[in-house]
């Protein structure tokens, strides 16, 4: 509970369930959280106390889908860390694999990216992961028609953008229409709302200024497009 915890900060000591002989400790303590704790704190659900002897050192670090430039390295040392764990060489990505992974949103952020990537080694017959090794939700094709396996990872199909005016001007520099630029950045924001409401179909629809039946319809319509399973 958020009292015990508050105690061992506070105190340095803490007793084992069912024991009854305090245990000192040294530590120091580390947290992550997608929460916004400090509007928590004005919600009353989180305790002030105890929120103000956490933040020593805050790091905000974003996340998945807003630092995608990231992404291959981070692909790169979690294949080697699951090559370790198997005793064997780590597998590598195709270019297309790759450009593909580029494309997801990363809903679940890194750890996603590490599930997928271990299914992917799992299910691939060689040392190279292509596209066909890579889960539904994932290796969606959208966008990769000019991207073969065997040409470099296009940066501006792959990576998505870090601010709305350089997504615009990579969109309009690669010759995307009108109608496929309003389709991709309404799902970009719909994605974020739902992400902001931790799936909460009203609450995003509220944050978007919009009826929950369109925002209902609007999501069952990506999911239908990407066959990916979303929950209502």
């Amino acid at each position: 509970t958020q009292v015990a915890l508050l105690r061992v900060l506070q105190e340095h000591r803490f007793e084992r369930v069912g024991g009854t002989t305090s245990v000192e400790v040294d530590v120091r303590v580390m947290c992550a959280t997608h929460r916004d704790l400090a509007a928590m704190v004005e919600e009353g659900t989180f305790r002030e106390d105890l929120y103000y002897r956490l933040c020593g050192v805050t790091l905000q670090v974003p996340a998945l889908r807003d630092r995608l430039a990231d992404l291959p390295a981070l692909a790169e040392a979690l294949l080697e860390r699951i090559g370790q764990e198997q005793t064997r060489m780590p597998k590598t990505l195709t270019q297309e694999a790759l450009a593909a992974l580029g494309h997801h949103h990363w809903p679940g952020n890194v750890r996603e990216l590490a599930n997928a990537l271990r299914a992917a080694e799992l299910f691939a017959d060689g040392e190279v992961i292509t596209l066909r090794d890579l889960a539904d939700n994932v290796a969606s094709l959208k966008g990769l028609a000019d991207c073969p396996s065997t040409s470099p990872v296009s940066e501006t199909r792959a990576v998505p953008w870090a601010s709305p005016d350089e997504a615009v001007y990579r969109l309009v520099r690669d010759g995307t229409s009108l109608p496929e630029m309003k389709r991709s950045m309404e799902r970009a924001c719909i994605e974020r709302a739902l992400e902001e409401a931790d799936g909460n179909i009203t609450r995003a629809a509220e944050l978007l200024g919009m009826k929950r039946p369109r925002l209902s319809q609007l999501v069952n319509q990506f999911a239908r497009q990407d066959k990916v399973e979303v929950a209502q």
